[in-house]
């Protein structure tokens, strides 16, 4: 590969600053809507997990 092609290669996905900044804050969101989402699964769970507990502990 001549060394002028694999340059404009290289500079094809090249990001600006801003455009990495962006997309940090993007997942950075996303991180933390998923972080929320999942916090609420567990809590959900939980809940579960002692009635199943207490159903157990009222039949013995």
């Amino acid at each position: 590969m001549m060394i002028e092609e694999l340059n404009t290669r290289l500079e094809a996905h090249e990001k600006t600053t801003e455009e990495i900044r962006e997309r940090k804050e993007a997942i950075d969101r996303q991180s933390a809507e998923f972080n929320q989402w999942m916090t609420g699964i567990k809590a959900r769970l939980d809940a579960i997990a002692g009635k199943i507990e207490r159903a157990k502990n009222n039949t013995k």
